[in-house]
């Protein structure tokens, strides 16, 4: 017969409890055994970890540099047969100073009519004549007069000087500047700093600089204390860019700008300056530097990049980085070198450097553009404790010097210690090279007497030109092209 499971389980439950006597057993629970706790290692605390002394790094870089090794931002180099330490034994080491012969020359005045309407409509202008001037044609009178006159000069070689009246009427420029790529073409700036293009001198014409920053409400104001872009300088690129320094220390336009006359909206800022907390948030890379003002600018001469001048105010000295024409962006200062003076050497691939070195000697020597290496060679070894403005000239380096230091009368002297002329004038407070580096403009006050000099290379001839030119507003080389 067939029992269904439920009534097997019941049966065999039965069964057990029967024979248990009815009683089900109770279990007593124990405790699990704990680990022996000789197994556990004792706790000890973690090894210190010696930091990196990387501050000490940082701080070194920051003083340098940033892309130049430190070593090379000091390399001397007198080994190099250019860079010897003694006359270069085919070099003649006894000065010849040569004299001018006195002559006054009379300039012819070309005057124009005065605008009916000069701001912001086109102004007529008088084409600026030019009276040559042999090397011995330049009298060393001082000059008097009243302060009024713009002039040009310009130089071939050094054998020849072209001084000529830039008259524009009742327009006087303070600044202008010619394009070499188009000579009739000239910006000028007038003495409220505000910039102006001479698109043609055949047009007799000026007009308003046609850049975003000048809107017609800044051609409207009539005071230089008025103006928030005022022009501190001015220079064409070989290939016909205009670029710009603007110095008013009141907003972010302040630094060099560059500017093409036939881009519109081409107008870019290179190089911003850091002359305030405020202004300084907006630059990302400040290469250590906490203040910055550009002080001076000089195109290369293939048009590729502006060298900057840097003066930085808490160290009391002069600097320069390299702002290549493309890619530059005005929140990144680039690379810095500490030399008080610097001017790109004809070839675009070097600059000349003259002045304090980084570690304070005074210097002649080259930095280049694309490796960043550096080589001078410490004119004090020839007794001159100052230099400034040293330029290349047919692949030799001249500049002014100073036996006493800074401070001292300067004489025009070359790499090897050779002195081309006596002392001229301490102190000056403008000196301009030729665009060829042929000659050079000396501008120092004396007396009471704003005299010029004009020194022609290769053999170092001192001219005065204060009779022709003395209380000028403005004296401007020009190409002599």
């Amino acid at each position: 017969m067939n029992r269904s499971p439920q009534v097997v389980l019941i049966l065999v439950l039965a069964l057990i409890l029967a024979a248990c006597g009815g009683v089900v057993p109770r279990v007593t629970p124990t405790v699990a055994p704990t680990r022996t706790p000789s197994l556990t290692p004792a706790a000890t605390n973690p090894p210190t970890r010696t930091p990196y002394p990387t501050a000490e790094i940082l701080q070194v870089v920051t003083s340098l540099p940033s892309k130049t090794p430190a070593a090379s931002a000091t390399i001397t180099e007198t080994t190099t047969p250019t860079w010897t330490a003694t006359l270069a034994p085919t070099i003649d080491a006894t000065p010849t100073y040569l004299t001018a012969t006195p002559l006054v020359i009379v300039p012819t005045y070309i005057t124009a009519p005065p605008p009916t309407a000069f701001i912001p409509t086109s102004i007529p202008v008088a084409v600026p004549t030019t009276t040559f001037i042999t090397r011995s044609n330049i009298s060393p009178a001082p000059f008097n007069g009243p302060r009024n006159g713009v002039y040009s000069i310009s130089s071939v070689g050094g054998n020849l000087v072209t001084l000529g009246q830039f008259n524009l009427g009742s327009f006087q420029p303070v600044l202008f500047a010619q394009n070499p790529a188009n000579p009739n073409e000239y910006a000028v700036v007038n003495d409220v700093g505000q910039i102006y293009l001479v698109p043609s001198l055949a047009n007799q014409t000026v007009e308003p600089l046609t850049m975003t920053n000048f809107t017609v409400f800044h051609y409207q104001i009539s005071s230089r204390a008025d103006n928030d872009k005022p022009i501190k300088k001015m220079q064409w690129s070989g290939d016909g860019t205009l670029a710009m320094l603007i110095d008013g220390d009141k907003n972010l336009d302040d630094g060099v700008w560059v500017w093409s006359p036939d881009i519109p909206d081409s107008n870019r800022q290179l190089v911003r300056e850091c002359w305030h907390p405020a202004i300084c948030e907006n630059i990302v890379g400040k290469r250590g530097l906490t203040e910055w003002e550009a002080s001076d600018f000089e195109w290369s001469p293939d048009s590729g990049a502006v060298l900057v001048m840097i003066h930085i105010p808490y160290e009391g000295r002069e600097s320069f980085v390299i702002a290549e024409r493309y890619g530059t962006n005005p929140g990144w200062l680039p690379p810095l070198y500490r030399f008080d003076y610097a001017t790109w050497a004809p070839d675009s691939q070097n600059v000349v450097v003259s002045g304090r070195a980084p570690d304070g000697s005074p210097v002649f020597g080259r930095v280049n553009r694309f490796n960043e290496t550096v080589v001078t060679a410490n004119m004090a070894n020839l007794g001159f404790y100052w230099t400034q403005n040293a330029v290349e000239y047919q692949g030799r380096i001249y500049g002014l010097a100073a036996r006493g230091g800074y401070g001292s009368p300067l004489q025009l002297i070359d790499e090897f210690g050779r002195e081309l002329t006596p002392p001229i004038a301490a102190n000056p407070e403008r000196v301009e090279w030729s665009p060829d580096n042929s000659a050079v403009l000396i501008v120092a006050t004396e007396g009471g007497i704003r005299r010029y000099w004009i020194v022609s290379l290769p053999d170092g001839e001192v001219r005065e030109i204060t009779g022709e030119v003395g209380n000028a507003l403005s004296v401007q080389w020009v190409s002599a092209n």
